[in-house]
């Protein structure tokens, strides 16, 4: 009986041990590639239109054969903001929120498959609400680790 519970309570220090040395690596590759990412505002283009020039507006048809207009104010007079980006680029992905992404993919999941759409909305909801808790919290921490936040200027 002693034995057991011996052997049940290394086993368990143990799952503890490669679980810290498991965050402890995920925390190293949030450092690799805050380091990747640290140039982004380098790759800003310095030329381009400037605030309030006006665009001009293209009448076009989307995929879907829906109407589509581009440019100008839109039916409620309000400007229209178009974003392009490519599915690799880390620059467009660090400026999207992941959440609104992962929701919104989540949400076309769902609509094309009925099926699944109840475990489709539930665990990218989940696994969402849970990384918006916990990353912040841990990128912070790396942040302060590699010396990017209170370092003084200077």
């Amino acid at each position: 009986m002693i034995e057991t519970l011996v052997a049940s309570n290394v086993l368990l220090w143990l799952v503890v041990v490669v679980l810290c040395v498991v965050v402890l690596a995920l925390v190293r590759q949030i450092g690799v590639l805050h380091e990747r990412l640290g140039p982004v505002g380098a790759l800003s283009l310095s030329q381009g239109p400037k605030v309030g020039d006006e665009v001009p507006r293209f009448d076009l048809t989307a995929i879907d054969g829906r109407y589509v207009k581009v440019g100008g104010d839109n039916e409620q007079g309000r400007s229209t903001l178009l974003f392009f980006l490519s599915p690799t680029c880390p620059v467009c992905k660090t400026l999207l929120p992941q959440a609104g992404v992962a929701l919104g993919m989540a949400l076309m999941a769902s609509q094309r498959f009925d099926d699944l759409a109840h475990t489709i909305l539930s665990v990218v909801l989940a696994s969402t609400v849970v990384l918006e808790l916990v990353a912040p919290l841990v990128t912070r921490r790396v942040l302060v680790k590699v010396g990017e936040v209170g370092r003084k200027a200077g």
